[in-house]
């Protein structure tokens, strides 16, 4: 559920940032194409539709006056003095529209000045334009005063008059004619000068144009096809995650079925032969037998548990692995035995054959590696029903390392061809069917491979339908260091075995029953057994045996208890001084739980379900190694 949450997570931070660049490149495009459409715009109004505009105007007003003037002329030499009122005023009107026209495009500035990168040749022709304007501009003055003056002295205009107004037309007209061309010439200027100011920007705007498209490319490129690439990935992570979800959810179903009926079988053996017990009318070979079958049924049952454990701790990461050298003939001795008892029980001959290189040792950890053994064994009686299981094992030494190369071949079922891919996984068998032929939690396999590569190694298969099959397992393992000389025991020293004798002992246990059978376990011992029942009262009956002058020799200690567990108390009993071996005896047994117990200050660590022997045997070990501390810590002394 966490990683499809973290997939969800992933795939929207990832369209989050998508839409994040695509709203900033969207912004870069627009203001892009504002500053580009602002240019042209720009260019096509200042480059000359004004001026041009503005010097059509002036040409045009150019000719009003001329034609005025001669208009004024006629009316004043055919004696036309009603029409003078309505001419003069006219050309007021114009002659003031042709100065603020021409003030509109030249301004202050000269008028050489108005282009800034003219050629000289351009700033001629702009310039030429300044004599014949002013020339116009003076003579249509001129015709304005000499037409008010005739209108004034109408009828009576003397000669002097007319012939002033004559001249003045004439003028008019010669600056017109010389006013024309040239303006002329300066709106072609302007004409040529707004091309060159449109084609540059054209070419601007093909730039700008192209660079838009490199940044659209760019945005597909880099930000719109990787994202789109980064979704479809997470997403295809996402779905991938919901059917892992889908096929954990599957394999916990399985788990629930196959796990209810792998436990409730032995426990229904042990609840059933338990109550048998109790029927007074059994005899006494009878009660063994029944007693067999029970402890039979829980070793089933905590080898069960244990299976499950050790799967958890491997699908979490937290299954450690503790090297040590070992025989590989040790190692197999046991597993050889148990295998005998199970073939001989489901009617098989059991062959082995154990090459002399087993005898050399190797770096491994036994354990674990009996355990892939036994697994592999029990897969291979189970699934044959007649026929033979051989075992073939040897050691490789190489150069740089060993390798353990054990094969476990059956004459069973096999294996068909479409199923050799399934059969490490977990809960799967051949026949993985409610109603299946062959038992089993469908754990064996899928457990042995994970133990093999944890351990460095791996596990190959090779089968014939019902011909058979075999599995090979094969150890990579450091070279073995040469053996050091080890210590030869003391001749003196005494035997353990009534270590426990006389012993005052301390069990802390909150659990009734579990002290009933410690209680059990320890009667033949001789050993003086005392008991609490939480961590406090343990400190308590400590500082109490200590008063009295008779402290506690030995200390077995559960760690899961109520008002103070057994890691504080063990602290507090270290912290107050307290030196005596204290065991842990805990239902915790996972890798890591036995260094939790001893950072809290314990010597050793058992897990529940106890076995008596080796309970004892750890606590004379303890023992035993308290006192030679003890004898080592008087010579030290004596020789100070």
């Amino acid at each position: 559920m966490r990683q499809d949450q973290s997939d969800s997570q992933r795939v929207r931070r990832s369209i989050s940032r998508f839409r994040k660049l695509t709203l900033v490149s969207v912004a870069i495009i627009m203001v892009i194409n504002f500053f580009m459409v602002h240019r042209i715009t720009a260019v096509l109004d200042h480059g000359s539709a004004t001026k041009i505009n503005e010097s059509g105007r002036m040409r045009m007003l150019s000719q009003r006056i001329r034609s005025i003037a001669y208009e004024i002329h006629v009316a004043v030499e055919t004696g036309k003095w009603n029409e003078l009122d309505g001419l003069h005023d006219n050309l007021v009107d114009t002659r003031s529209k042709l100065v603020q026209n021409y003030e509109a495009l030249y301004g202050d500035r000269a008028p050489a000045d108005f282009f800034p990168d003219a050629t000289l040749s351009e700033r001629d022709q702009v310039s030429s334009i300044v004599l014949p304007y002013n020339r116009l501009a003076i003579a249509s003055k001129d015709m304005e005063k000499l037409s008010l003056n005739s209108i004034r002295t109408a009828p009576y205009v003397n000669d002097l008059n007319k012939s002033r107004i004559k001249a003045t037309m004439e003028e008019i007209r010669d600056a017109q004619d010389l006013f024309l061309p040239r303006m002329d010439t300066i709106v072609s200027l302007y004409e040529q000068r707004s091309r060159m100011e449109i084609s540059e920007s054209i070419s601007k705007a093909r730039i700008g144009l192209f660079m838009l498209a490199s940044l659209l490319g760019a945005m597909v490129l880099f930000i719109i096809e990787p994202t789109i690439l980064i979704v479809r990935r997470q997403l295809r992570e996402l779905d991938l995650s919901n059917r892992r979800e889908r096929k954990a959810i599957s394999v916990r179903w399985r788990l629930l079925t196959n796990m209810g009926h792998e436990f409730r079988t032995p426990m229904n053996a042990i609840l059933g032969f338990a109550e048998l017990l109790n029927d007074e009318t059994l005899s006494t070979p009878e009660r063994e037998r029944l007693s067999n079958s029970i402890h039979e049924s829980a070793r089933h049952l905590e080898k069960l548990i244990g299976t499950m454990l050790d799967m958890s701790a491997i699908e979490s990461g937290q299954l450690r692995v503790h090297p040590t050298s070992a025989r590989m003939a040790d190692i197999l001795a046991p597993c050889i035995q148990r295998a005998q008892t199970e073939t001989i029980a489901s009617g098989l001959e059991l062959r082995t054959n154990i090459d002399d290189s087993c005898d050399a040792e190797i770096i491994t950890e036994p354990k674990r590696l009996a355990q892939i053994v036994e697994k592999l064994i029990d897969n291979a009686v189970k699934f044959t029903a007649k026929g033979h299981i051989e075992i073939h094992a040897r050691v490789e030494h190489h150069d740089k390392h060993d390798e353990s190369i054990i094969a476990i071949t059956d004459t069973g079922i096999g294996i068909q061809p479409d199923q050799k891919k399934y059969i490490f996984d977990a809960f799967h068998q051949a026949q993985n069917t409610l109603t299946r032929e062959f038992g089993g939690s469908g754990l064996g396999l899928s457990f042995a491979k994970d133990l093999a590569q944890a351990l460095n190694g791996d596990i190959e298969v090779k089968s014939t339908p019902n011909e058979g099959s075999t599995f090979t397992l094969r150890i990579r393992t450091p070279k073995q260091a040469k053996p050091e000389a080890q210590p030869q025991p003391d001749a003196n020293q005494g035997s353990p075995t009534n270590a426990l004798e006389a012993t005052r002992m301390l069990v802390v246990d909150d659990a009734k029953d579990n002290r009933v059978l410690l209680q059990h376990f320890l009667k033949r011992t001789g050993a003086r057994v005392d008991f609490a029942y939480d961590g406090q009262q343990a400190i308590q009956r400590v500082n109490a045996a200590s008063a009295e002058s008779d402290p506690y020799e030995l200390i077995l200690m559960d760690m899961q208890m109520p008002v103070l567990d057994g890691y504080n108390a063990t602290m507090q009993l270290r912290q107050a001084g307290f030196q005596a071996p204290i065991i842990a005896i805990t239902a915790h047994a996972l890798d890591g739980d036995r260094e939790q117990c001893i950072n809290a200050g314990c010597n050793e660590y058992l897990s529940k379900p106890v076995n008596r022997s080796a309970l004892i045997q750890m606590c004379q070990t303890m023992l035993t190694q308290e006192s030679d501390s003890t004898n080592d810590q008087s010579h030290a002394k004596r020789a100070a």
